[in-house]
C-alpha cells in the first residue's frame, strides 16, 4: 500500500474513533442528567421569570401568553404509578391555536401511556391520563384581586367560551391518546424547527401545589437565555392571581412563592426510542436526536 493511502486510512480511523468517543460522551452526559428525572427543573427569581416571559411577549405579540390549569389535573398525572415527571408537548388545537399536552413520564424517560392495577378480577391494564384543556391568556388572563370583590366568587372563573362558571381547581381535561397525537403532530408539522416537548421532574409540581392557597398552575410561554422557547410555571390562587408570596404556616414568615423552569427540551432530550419497553404509536412520530 502506498504511503498516502496509509496516511488517509489512519486519518479515517482516527476520525471514526473521535466520533465514537464524542457519541459515548453525549450518551454519558444524557444518562447523568436523566439519572433523577424527578429533580429536573429549577426555581427562578421573580425578576428572571419576568425577563423570560417579557422576551416571549415582545417577540411573539400575537401568540398565546399563558395557560391556566387546575391543580386536580396535575394531581391525577402525578398519581400514575411510576410517574416521576411530566412531559409538556406543544400542540395545536381545533382553533389553530397553540395548546399544551401533559403526559406522565417514568424514570426511564418514557411516556407512561398505560399501567396495571389489581382488581377483584385480577390485573387490569388501564390507560394513563393525558391532559389538555387549559384556559388561554388572552382571554383568561390574571386579574387584579379588586376585580373580584365578592368572596362568593373565590376559587371560580367565568369560562366565557362555554358560558359557564368553573372552579379553578378543576380546569383542564383528560383527552384521548389519539387526540393528543393529532394535536402534537399538527405542531410538529407546522413548526418543524420548534421545541417539541419539555420534560419536568415531579418535584417542581409538588412544590408549586404545596403553596398555601394554590388552586392551579399557570404556564407561561417564555424565552430562555439562548432565545429558545421554554415554559415558566407559577402557582395560582382562588382569584386567578399569580401567587408571588405567602405566609409560612409554621412561623408566619412571608416568603416568596416558587416559580419554575429548567426542563429538558426535545430536541435533544427526547423519549428514548431504543428503550427495552417500547411504546408503539406514540414515540415513533417524535423527532429524536
Amino acid at each position: 500500500m502506498q504511503q498516502p493511502a496509509i496516511v488517509f486510512l489512519l486519518y479515517l480511523m482516527s476520525k471514526n474513533l473521535f466520533i465514537i468517543k464524542q457519541n459515548c460522551m453525549q450518551v454519558q452526559v444524557r444518562k447523568t442528567i436523566l439519572k433523577e428525572v424527578r429533580k429536573i427543573g429549577v426555581m427562578l427569581s421573580l425578576e428572571k421569570a419576568k425577563e423570560m416571559i417579557e422576551a416571549w411577549q415582545n417577540q411573539e405579540p400575537e401568540a398565546v401568553k399563558s395557560f391556566l390549569y387546575g391543580r386536580k389535573i396535575f394531581e391525577q398525572l402525578l398519581q400514575v404509578p411510576g410517574c416521576v415527571g411530566i412531559r409538556v408537548f406543544n400542540g395545536i388545537d381545533n382553533n389553530r391555536q397553540q395548546a399544551l399536552v401533559f403526559v406522565p413520564v417514568s424514570e426511564r424517560n418514557q411516556n407512561i401511556l398505560n399501567y396495571s392495577i389489581n382488581t377483584t378480577d385480577g390485573m387490569v391494564v388501564v390507560e394513563a391520563p393525558v391532559a389538555d384543556g387549559g384556559l388561554k391568556c388572552p382571554t383568561y388572563c390574571p386579574a387584579p384581586a379588586t376585580d373580584i370583590e365578592s368572596p362568593t366568587w373565590e376559587t371560580y372563573i367565568v369560562d366565557q367560551q362555554n358560558g359557564i362558571t368553573r372552579k379553578i381547581a378543576d380546569l383542564g381535561e383528560l383527552i384521548s391518546r389519539k387526540k393528543a397525537m393529532e394535536m402534537v403532530e399538527k405542531w410538529q408539522s407546522e413548526e418543524p424547527e420548534g421545541i417539541k416537548s419539555i420534560l419536568y421532574g415531579r418535584e417542581i409540581f409538588d412544590q408549586l401545589l404545596a403553596v398555601p392557597g394554590c388552586e392551579g398552575i399557570r404556564v407561561f410561554n417564555a424565552y430562555d437565555d439562548n432565545a429558545t422557547h421554554t415554559f415558566v410555571f407559577v402557582a395560582v390562587d382562588g382569584r386567578n392571581n399569580n401567587i408571588r408570596e405567602f405566609k409560612r404556616l409554621s412561623d408566619g414568615e412571608t416568603i416568596k412563592a416558587p416559580i419554575a423552569d429548567g426542563g429538558l427540551k426535545c430536541p435533544s432530550y427526547c423519549p428514548n426510542p431504543d428503550s427495552p419497553t417500547p411504546v408503539p404509536g406514540w414515540e415513533d412520530y417524535i423527532i429524536n436526536e
